[in-house]
């Protein structure tokens, strides 16, 4: 895990995860614009860029000091454990608490009420994004993996959308795939991380340690 990959490999598949990103809407898009029509798909991207507020709230800069503090420390494995709980078990609470903000506004909100599923679909893309801890990935610059696991769940997403989404009243499925996608990624980055740096939620760490 401590080895640093080579600048070569890493433009390689980080260029292949950046394709990804791309291609994914330009196959997915114009299906589900046509099947959806425009009420389904606005609707779901109302209910994504909703909840997009509200995992940056969740975030309040972790990724970003996540990303610059496990690229300096990668090769000592007991700091990175340290580092990786403390910021794991924080995001987790500030989470707890977003999703409080998140239910109060949905639930005052009589607009939001109408399609509460969906938004409740939606809503799970704050707790996977704190469980995947993606940070920790692009730390280790482990970009090989990241466009590795991006493959997989984007072709299996793409596969789910053609065969379950087929009318315009499927637009709860829909959201329920793309959610699915980010469940997949997060339980799948969260066994990797475990496998090598032990995750206690209820033990207490030190970062003044680091």
């Amino acid at each position: 895990m401590g080895k640093s990959p080579s600048i070569r490999r890493n433009f390689t598949f980080n260029f292949i995860k950046n394709v990804l990103f791309v291609l994914f809407p330009l196959i997915t898009f114009p299906y589900l614009s046509r099947v959806l029509e425009p009420e389904g798909i606005g609707k779901i991207n109302f209910s994504f860029s909703l909840v997009k507020y509200f995992i940056l709230l969740s975030s309040l800069g972790i990724p970003l000091y996540g990303i610059r503090e496990v690229a300096k420390i990668r090769d000592d494995k007991r700091r990175i454990t340290i580092l990786i709980n403390e910021l794991f078990q924080f995001n987790l609470i500030v989470t707890l608490f977003v999703y409080i903000v998140y239910f109060i506004f949905l639930f005052s909100n009589e607009k939001l009420l109408s399609d509460k599923t969906l938004f409740l679909i939606t809503a799970l893309h704050i707790i996977f994004t704190t469980i995947g801890m993606e940070w920790f990935f692009q730390g280790m610059e482990k970009y090989d993996y990241i466009a590795k696991r991006s493959i997989i769940i984007r072709v299996l997403s793409i596969c789910l959308i053609f065969l379950f989404v087929k009318t315009k009243e499927d637009y709860l499925i829909s959201a329920g795939i793309s959610a699915f996608s980010m469940f997949a990624s997060s339980i799948i980055n969260f066994i990797f991380i475990k496998r090598h740096f032990p995750i206690r939620i209820f033990k207490k760490f030190s970062l003044k340690s680091i």
